[in-house]
């Protein structure tokens, strides 16, 4: 999870400098239906003025039949910026390919920033708090998105949350002298406490509000407490038990709820947790019969020097994923999770990361056997054609 955060950031840097210079608009599906331009504000989209509220009566579609899952996911992902630009859209559309392409997306419904993607069905605190903007129309572009044959999964961060934190210190992580305690990432973030009940409510509304507008499936991600650091956190808890019982908890009745809606369930994991605890209460062996899939992040940029053997693991890309996989199928084999892993489609440093890498950690996917497929990361959402051809299997 840090490496996500580390890339974005990095991500973040290049494009200001990049719309500095080309200054190029942002085409958002909302706009597009409206005969109207919305220019790039900050790091983001500037949302559409959207009516809708919590309370308005919104169509249900969570009783309709679901997109079905590829037998073989090839997903990449969208954050919020790219979800609301037709133009990136659809030149992912065109990679689209049951045999040979991608045949699956994920998309932001909520980011590591806090913000949510739409307002449609969203819970008050979303609107209250500003969390929830419209960046994309979801009416719009999950029918597009399904017409090109794509399975969609809305992935919804959980508990790092700047937004929610800020504007509710009482659900925050909090320092021992009762100010917000932050993340040592740059910029350092708040952290929304797993032990409150109420995040769980959160989060568990927002996915549910996906689930009524159409995704196929929830993968939800940040679902932990935050990593060790020099400033030791303070969880003024409501919900009492070891982190990785209150992680447990929270998935479950996340999963239960979505299924009576007949939405799957998916759970992005710290890709070192297969080999040892990472005191963040993430535990694979009681996830494992919980949810539909279970996705580590194998990026081999993340894991330390010396980790498998190999002194710069980002010079591996077969070899790292292809030894982690197998911890990861010895730690879910008695379960009945998916083995779905994200896999690295970004270059912050070492080695560039091209078709060839990516492939690479492809290849080692399916030479593993017994997973559901695997999904591409990169932070800016684009992704050089050459990766998105996949070997017919």
């Amino acid at each position: 999870m840090a490496e996500r955060e580390a890339m974005r950031r990095t991500y973040r840097r290049r494009r200001g400098a990049l719309v500095a210079v080309l200054a190029i608009p942002v085409l958002a599906f909302a706009v597009a239906a409206r005969n109207a331009s919305s220019p790039s504000v900050g790091g983001h989209a500037r949302p559409v003025v959207s009516t809708a509220t919590s309370g308005a009566s919104i169509p249900d579609t969570s009783g309709a039949e679901r997109f079905p899952e590829p037998k073989e996911v090839r997903a990449v992902h969208l954050g919020l910026d790219a979800a609301g630009s037709l133009a990136t859209v659809d030149r992912l559309v065109r990679h689209a390919d049951q045999l040979t392409g991608i045949n699956t997306i994920v998309v932001d419904v909520k980011d590591e920033l806090g913000h949510v993607g739409f307002t449609e069905g969203m819970p008050d605190l979303a609107l209250t708090s500003g969390a929830a903007q419209t960046f994309y129309e979801p009416r719009l572009l999950l029918p597009h998105l399904h017409k090109a044959g794509l399975y969609v999964i809305g992935r919804v961060v959980v508990f790092a949350d700047p937004v929610v934190a800020t504007a509710s210190p009482s659900r925050a992580v909090l320092t021992r002298s009762g100010g917000l305690w932050h993340t040592r990432s740059i910029p350092s973030r708040p952290w929304l406490n797993p032990y409150d009940q109420r995040n769980w409510t959160y989060a568990i509304a927002i996915a549910t509000a996906a689930g009524a507008v159409g995704f196929d499936e929830i993968e939800f991600d940040y679902v932990a407490f935050p990593a060790r650091t020099v400033v030791s956190p303070v969880f003024r808890h409501v919900t009492r038990g070891s982190k990785a019982r209150v992680i447990a908890a929270f998935v479950r009745r996340a999963t239960l709820a979505l299924h009576q809606d007949h939405v799957r369930v998916s759970v992005a994991m710290n890709g070192m947790t297969a080999q040892a605890d990472q005191a963040i209460g993430q535990d694979p062996r009681a996830l494992r019969s919980i949810v539909d899939v279970i996705s580590p992040l194998l990026y081999p940029e993340g894991f330390p020097g010396g980790d498998y053997g190999f002194a710069a693991p980002q010079d591996h890309p077969y070899d790292l994923v292809a030894a982690a996989l197998g911890d990861w199928q010895g730690v879910l084999a008695n379960g009945t999770a998916e083995l779905r892993p994200w896999l690295q489609a970004y270059t912050r440093y070492g080695p560039t990361y091209g078709s060839v890498e990516v492939l690479a950690q492809v290849k080692a996917v399916r030479d593993a056997g017994r997973t559901g497929g695997f999904l591409l990361w990169n932070p800016s959402s684009t992704y050089d054609g050459s990766m998105l051809v996949f070997p017919n299997r």
